[in-house]
């Protein structure tokens, strides 16, 4: 939970946030996203940093309207022994009567393609890092119980997931729970990050 005076003192300005954006969405995307940075040259300062990133899990927080974004942050040093931080896509988190993941929900429904490539009957229509709403074309098929599918995020690779049935929403429609690998997971949370209203 964000105590109070966090969430109504937002430690980055809008301006700030486009910036982090920005550098998130640059073409470099596959690699290691490098804040710019300042080195970091006072013995007693370094050493504090270096031992905060390797106990800790490092986080930048900033609050948006109901988004609460989460941005891990890893201490990387130097061969000059200086050290920055790098910054990864953000956890985004949705403030309501429960906090929950933040979801997308799709102007395009995204398909669901068989490992080979082929659509099949099913349709991505909101998408969180953990969870998907599934809505089922033909009117006479079925909801699986699981599937392992792709979700073509963009031009790039199509991204393997697997799909286990949470529940029905109506005869056609159904919330997935969705499992992928750790590099997946953070490929995913890109696309959504690309995709906020800021």
């Amino acid at each position: 939970m964000v105590p109070n005076a966090v969430a109504d003192n937002p430690l980055l300005t809008q301006d700030e946030l486009d910036f982090i954006r920005d550098v998130l969405l640059s073409p470099r995307m596959g690699v290691s996203l490098a804040v710019p940075r300042s080195d970091i040259d006072a013995p007693r300062a370094l050493e504090l940093l270096r031992r905060l990133g390797e106990s800790g899990k490092l986080t930048l927080e900033a609050k948006l309207e109901e988004q609460r974004l989460t941005f891990p942050l890893q201490v990387v040093g130097s061969e000059a022994d200086h050290l920055h931080l790098e910054i990864s896509a953000p956890r985004i988190l949705e403030s309501g009567k429960r906090t929950r993941a933040w979801r997308l929900m799709l102007d395009q429904p995204l398909p669901l393609l068989t490992i080979d490539g082929a659509p099949t009957s099913l349709d991505v229509w909101e998408l969180s890092p953990d969870s998907a709403r599934v809505r089922l074309r033909e009117k006479n098929g079925t909801l699986p119980q699981r599937f392992d599918f792709q979700l073509p995020l963009s031009d790039e690779h199509a991204l393997p997931v697997s799909g286990e049935l949470i529940r029905r929403i109506d005869p056609r429609t159904a919330a997935y729970q969705l499992k992928m690998s750790q590099a997946e997971t953070e490929r995913l949370r890109h696309f959504l990050f690309e995709h906020i209203e800021m």
